[in-house]
């Protein structure tokens, strides 16, 4: 050995062309023992080298969750939430008064054009998807999951939750809740409703496969309902008209709804309508 390694030396000393062949042979053998230990890795462990390149290419949910996403995507869905636990960035944080403010008076005096308005009222319709788009949505609900998949409610969240809801119901006579009555329907019921003499009506009555109803007048089989500006939505438009399907075709009830400006500009034209329909003479 000692001679070999004397003779190498010489000829890279004598000449350029040995310390070139010199240096193939230490890289040949480097490899080697690169692949020898690679081996040998493999042999002991069921991690390869294929999975570190595979391990690469996998991107996980940016909230630090540490669950993988598909390709393409940041977050898994329901996760780039600012109000979800595992999105740390925006968790817990609330915009101050000063913000609030900025905020509101950027939005003031806001005017949009016919052609925004007009792709507005196009993107508010409902649009009906094609089956292989549904299947689509169903496999990627399945495979992400929310950020509370698997969670439950505590007891003392599901009390605060009942109190909550408790707040906004009355209970009657009977025991039985109902919903508070709001301004609009206390400022219909004094001025209209309560001048029509020998009139019986009930406030917040449930009915079954419509729900609770403003006002009931069971001698004429009327529902009577005050919509506000929530109501001119297209999603509530379209809850409220399976509402009026119901109670016409289930119940045999005709529905009459009033807007909140026709009640509080001109509550006579809406006792006409009320008395026009009950035929009072």
């Amino acid at each position: 050995m000692l001679y070999f390694s004397k003779r190498i030396l010489y000829y890279i000393n004598t000449d350029r062309i040995g310390l070139f062949f010199y240096l193939i042979f230490m890289m040949v053998i480097s490899v080697e023992l690169a692949y020898s230990s690679i081996l040998s890795v493999q042999r002991s462990s069921s991690f390869f080298i294929k999975d570190v390149i595979i391990l690469r290419k996998v991107k996980y949910c940016e909230c630090g969750c540490k669950e993988r996403v598909k390709e393409g995507n940041r977050f898994i869905n329901g996760h780039n939430n600012l109000f979800c636990k595992n999105n740390k960035i925006g968790f817990g944080r609330k915009h101050t008064e000063e913000t609030k403010k900025k905020m509101s008076n950027a939005a003031k005096g806001r005017h949009f054009s016919k052609e925004t308005k007009r792709k507005m009222s196009v993107s508010g319709k409902i649009k009906k998807f094609s089956k292989e788009h549904r299947k689509k949505l169903s496999e990627a609900k399945r495979e992400s999951k929310h950020c509370f998949y698997g969670k439950h409610h505590s007891k003392e969240t599901k009390k605060k939750l009942s109190a909550a809801t408790l707040k906004n119901m009355i209970q009657d006579n009977k025991g039985k809740f109902k919903p508070k009555v709001g301004k609009l329907e206390v400022f219909f019921e004094e001025n209209i409703l309560k001048n029509i003499k020998e009139l019986r009506y009930i406030s917040q009555q449930y009915i079954k496969n419509v729900g609770f109803v403003d006002f009931f007048l069971p001698n004429y089989g009327i529902i009577i309902e005050c919509d506000e500006k929530h109501h001119n939505s297209n999603k509530q438009k379209v809850k409220d008209s399976t509402r009026d399907f119901a109670a016409m075709f289930g119940k045999k009830y005709k529905t009459i709804r009033f807007w909140e400006y026709e009640i509080n500009e001109s509550p006579e034209k809406c006792m006409k309508i009320v008395l026009k329909e009950i035929n009072y003479v």
